[in-house]
């Protein structure tokens, strides 16, 4: 098709005889990449699934389970360092007596190595974890409210 102003407005019209209208350039290579990217999604996935093909277990070694645990956040900051030990002790399974660390050791002792394994011993505590945040992600929830008339 061939434009033509006329009036202001953009007429299309049919083209001349013997004149074949082409597509741009740019289309022809674009769209065979576009079938290429296609065609190259669609076969990675029919491609084999993830294996464990081979698995070792001491058979002497059997799983111990703890009955007192401490978790340890490590951060500078107090109130997500309470935060974490909480959330982490509510996580635990319910065999498991969780000690938030921070109910054991206070912020002084904390830098004494020494001093945080006698506490710890002096507790009867079998297991530790220690753990830092690394990183922490916001959703913002709008809920709209209720217009009553």
């Amino acid at each position: 098709m061939i434009g033509r102003r006329e009036g202001g407005a953009l007429r299309r019209t049919a083209p001349a005889a013997g004149k074949m209208t082409k597509n741009p350039p740019w289309m022809l290579p674009s769209a065979i990449a576009g079938c290429f990217v296609i065609v190259l999604m669609s076969l990675t996935g029919c491609g084999p699934k993830t294996k464990i093909s081979f698995e070792w277990k001491d058979p002497d070694v059997q799983p111990t389970p703890f009955a007192k645990v401490v978790a340890i956040a490590m951060s500078k900051d107090n109130i997500v360092r309470r935060v974490a030990e909480k959330e982490f002790v509510n996580r635990l399974p319910k065999q498991t007596e969780g000690v938030a660390g921070y109910t054991l050791i206070s912020d002084s002792d904390r830098g004494d190595v020494d001093k945080v394994r006698a506490i710890l011993a002096d507790a009867q505590v079998d297991g530790v974890a220690v753990f830092r945040l690394v990183g922490a992600d916001t959703q913002l929830q709008y809920n709209r409210g209720t217009i009553y008339y």
